[in-house]
Order: structure tokens, then sequence, then C-alpha cells
């Protein structure tokens, strides 16, 4: 996995941790402030792939886009892949981000499994 896609993945993971913590695992944190996703953009970035993961009737090219008016940050999450690993259902998804509304998106690429409590995970 690249770097990139790793730290996406701590990210994603991470997202149902304290506030706190997010900002600490953000991928989209660099030494510039503007290409920052903030802890409310990542709230709606982890809603739109909630919103995927749990479609009965999910379906290759299915997306969510996600727009944040308060920073001016949007990006969508893209399914591109449906599948099954052992008994586990799985969603390969792309991710674009547009940080505090630049013109750059970042991407990113995961795969996200249910586990056998029911919650999607990225898969390592």
């Amino acid at each position: 996995m690249r770097k990139g896609h790793w730290a996406f993945a701590v990210l994603c993971l991470g997202l149902s941790m304290a506030p706190p913590a997010i900002g600490q695992i953000n991928p989209f944190r660099s030494g510039r402030s503007e290409t920052r996703l903030t802890a409310s953009d990542l709230a709606l970035l982890e809603a739109s792939v909630s919103q995927l993961n749990n479609d009965p009737h999910l379906a290759v090219g299915a997306q969510k886009d996600w727009s944040n008016s308060a920073t001016g940050s949007h990006g969508q999450s893209v399914v591109t892949r449906i599948f099954s690993e052992g008994q586990r259902p799985c969603h390969q998804m792309r991710h674009e981000a547009y940080p505090l509304g630049g013109a750059t998106a970042r991407t990113y690429t995961l795969t996200w499994c249910r586990t056998p409590d029911g919650q999607w995970k990225t898969k390592s």
C-alpha cells in the first residue's frame, strides 16, 4: 500500500475516535494549513462512506458527494468494486477530497469490509 493510502486508512479507522484524535491522524495535514481537512470535513467524508457501505442495493459506480460550506472543503466517495472475501462483503472505494476549496484533489483508494459484528472497517 502506498504511503498516502496507508495514512488515509489510519485516518478512516480513527474517524470514530474523539475529535482531538482525528486531528492527530489527518493524512491531509502538511506544513501548510490550506491543505488540511477539518474535523467537520472528516465527519462529512465519514458519513458519505457510511451511507455507501450501508446501502443494501449498492452498485459499482455509486457515489456520495460531501461539501462543507463552512470550510469550502468538498469531495466524493465512489464505489469501484464490490466483492466478498471469505464470508465478508467488501467494497473498494475511491475517495477524493478538495481541502478548503482547493483545486487539487487528494485521492485515495481503500477497501472496506464488514466485520462479524456488522461494522465496516478498512482492510489492512
